[in-house]
């Protein structure tokens, strides 16, 4: 009787040691995917920053250089500037396009 007890004993011991190895897998495997989204998201946040810059900064470096008088008023320079305002505005073009990119959910409707 003894020995069925000791036996049945260390049966919940093992049991209890693989669900908690069980356990430390799942948690394991939780934190890693918690790691990977992580690093999804700062990547979006790193190509919006990027694009945000790429967009915004020849508005702002051709109008700097204009009040101060280093660009002369042509045909060219107002095709320039007409192009350079169009930029601008671009970045709010392109933010739902990068969000739909690394959105999971329409990633996996698209496969």
């Amino acid at each position: 009787m003894m020995m069925m007890m000791m036996m049945m004993m260390m049966m919940m011991m093992m049991m209890m040691t693989l669900m908690l190895v069980l356990l430390l897998l799942l948690l394991l495997l939780l934190l890693m995917m918690m790691m990977m989204m992580m690093m999804m998201m700062m990547m979006m946040m790193m190509i919006l920053f990027t694009v945000f810059i790429l967009c915004w900064s020849p508005f702002f470096i051709f109008n700097l250089l204009d009040v101060y008088g280093h660009i002369s008023h042509t045909h060219t320079t107002n095709s320039v500037r007409i192009l350079i305002q169009s930029l601008a505005p671009l970045n709010s073009v392109a933010n739902p396009v990068i969000y739909g990119i690394f959105s999971s959910r329409l990633c996996t409707n698209l496969t």
